[in-house]
């Protein structure tokens, strides 16, 4: 997949989707592979239109929402859904003061595909009714509701992870570099990798069943979301302990997918009540992800 920093490198051949997908959940999708069909019918490419940085980063910080998809994820997810061409620009001043009218002149020459509800130009003063012959994806319902990044959000927020997975289509999943811990686990039994989430949409704190994945292999982890109270440590972090793996992880992208909620987080007595209890954390997770 071919990725540009800037829109007029876009060739005019080409079928575009176009949309902010910051989560890329069902509804983007839908709009992603609609451009992709079309463009495989009239033999020519298909590409996305999005950007590096959520829009509300620069229009409003204080609102900007907590990153669904790391940068890394959402370009796999990209390329295998067909995508040919990725322009993934930065929402800046340039950008937000385009009109209406400017936009539209910059998609001319190309096919463009959005979501029903797709607005443009300076102050959202375009629609999708000043498009001639952009095709319109109607919006994606699951349960009767419209699937939207700040549906998802609710959903993590409020611990329904089976919910964020129906709109996303897949588990929601943290991903980044794995840091040096205080190797604690270690010390347990229960060696840890260790990633900074502070970026994120985070679900309640506590212990879940995950799926990590890392060098194209997949284990089951023992995920542990949030601070550690029992040794006086309270900064929100992710420690996944990963079963029946062996070696170095330091250094090394993983991406953890959250499936289950276990129990929430506690303080214990002292290292060896905290040992048992992840132990039985252990052997209910096995059951859970079998």
């Amino acid at each position: 997949m071919q990725i540009l920093t800037k829109i007029d490198k876009l060739k005019k051949n080409i079928v575009l989707a176009v949309g902010t997908f910051d989560g890329l959940h069902l509804g983007h999708m839908k709009v992603i592979t609609t451009a992709v069909e079309i463009a495989r019918q009239r033999g020519c490419k298909a590409g996305v239109l999005t950007f590096a940085n959520h829009p509300l980063q620069y229009l409003n910080p204080s609102l900007q929402p907590k990153q669904l998809l790391d940068r890394e994820s959402k370009h796999a997810l990209l390329a295998a859904a067909g995508v040919d061409v990725l322009a993934e620009i930065s929402f800046d001043k340039s950008f937000a003061d385009l009109s209406a009218d400017d936009f539209l002149n910059l998609m001319k020459d190309k096919q463009i595909v959005v979501g029903e509800d797709f607005r443009f130009g300076k102050d959202k003063q375009g629609s999708t009714k000043d498009f001639k012959d952009a095709v319109i994806c109607p919006l994606v319902k699951v349960d009767d509701e419209i699937v939207s990044s700040s549906r998802i959000r609710h959903a993590i927020s409020d611990g329904n992870l089976s919910l964020a997975e129906k709109l996303l289509g897949r588990p929601y999943t943290l991903a980044g570099t794995v840091q040096h811990g205080d190797e604690r686990g270690r010390q347990l039994g229960f060696p840890t990798a260790n990633l900074d989430i502070q970026q994120y949409e985070l679900p309640p704190l506590g212990v879940y069943a995950g799926k990590v994945r890392t060098e194209n292999k997949e284990y089951a982890g023992m995920v542990n979301l949030g601070n550690n109270p029992t040794f006086k440590m309270f900064q929100p972090r992710l420690e996944v302990h990963i079963l029946d793996f062996q070696g170095d992880l330091y250094g090394k992208r993983i991406e953890v997918a959250l499936l289950k909620y276990i129990r929430k987080q506690g303080a214990f007595a002292g290292a060896e009540q905290l040992q048992a209890q992840l132990q039985k954390d252990k052997e209910e997770i096995l059951l859970a992800i079998k």
